[in-house]
């Protein structure tokens, strides 16, 4: 009997040995898609990046950056009286460092805004529209843990909702004098679904600046300040902006998205545009409230 299931488990084994081969799996190549980024705030002219998408399995290095940039759009924002050609410039404060910039028409509250680009002969649309922007009522800073002597923290903002249904909302922060650009927290908008004509508080963290890269073999500083927190003695700018709803549906799916990337127990999120054309991105405006604080010492 013995005997009997040696056999048989060299059979198996000779089996499994013929069946092994090796598989080859030719991956299609999608095909890249334009990438349309733009906004108008109220007091600033528009502005507009073009990229193409890359493949999954594509290697990101700077020459593979670069390529996805897009430099002979042709693009223009009008607002029903005026029409504003938009040409490229250069921002090394940007990532990618190039951007399209209006130099005739700049933002108002309560104002429609289309957008029209054209890449390589195809066109692309949006339109978009800038809310009356919502002031705040203060703003301060909260300690982490004051009972530790922490000189770490987060702001905390106060402002009321107007009362009517659909204020839709995003944040931004610059820390003077540590970013060039203004940055956001994840979690950068909110609608009011929850806090229609009520009185908000509101917990806000520093971005992550994207010109600030960190090396991520670096060890861990545990004397250094995490990259979501302010510190006492700085000088932080909240950038308090009303959007519209289709531009808040934007963000929301782009953060649900990241924030459940590699996660395979979440449900795949559809990225909400409303660029017409079959480009992927937006095109939203900005109804902006800026307000500073001195985080004392």
């Amino acid at each position: 009997m013995k005997r009997l299931y040696i056999y048989i488990l060299v059979l198996l084994c000779v089996f499994w040995q013929a069946c092994e081969k090796d598989i080859t799996v030719d991956l299609p190549k999608p095909d890249r898609s334009i990438v349309i980024e733009g906004a108008i705030e109220s007091g600033r002219f528009p502005w507009i990046t073009v990229t193409k998408n890359t493949p999954f399995f594509e290697p990101i290095d700077s020459a593979a950056l670069m390529n996805m940039i897009v430099l002979n759009a042709f693009i223009t924002v009008t607002d029903g009286i005026i029409k504003d050609t938009l040409h490229l410039m250069l921002d090394m404060n940007l990532v990618p460092p190039y951007k399209y910039v209006g130099s005739k028409i700049r933002g108002e509250a309560l104002k429609k805004y289309s957008l029209y680009v054209r890449v390589d002969g195809k066109e692309y649309t949006a339109t978009t529209t800038i809310p009356n922007p919502v002031i705040l009522d203060s703003l301060r800073f909260r300690l982490r843990n004051p009972e530790a002597n922490d000189s770490i923290g987060y702001l905390w903002i106060f402002f009321k909702d107007p009362d009517s249904l659909g204020n839709n909302y995003r944040i931004f922060t610059k820390t003077l004098g540590k970013d060039s650009v203004f940055v956001h927290p994840y979690g950068s908008v909110a609608d009011d679904q929850l806090i229609n004509g009520k009185r908000v508080e509101y917990t806000v963290y520093r971005g992550r600046n994207p010109n600030i890269q960190r090396n991520p073999d670096e060890e861990p500083n545990p004397h250094q300040a995490p990259n979501w927190a302010f510190i006492t003695g700085e000088k932080a700018v909240i950038k308090f902006c009303s959007i519209d709803k289709e531009h808040f549906l934007f963000w929301k799916t782009v953060e649900q998205q990241m924030m459940s990337d590699g996660n395979p127990f979440s449900s795949p999120t559809t990225v909400i545009t409303n660029i017409k054309g079959g480009a992927l991105g937006i095109w939203g405006g900005y109804g902006v409230f800026l307000d500073t604080l001195k985080i004392p010492k």
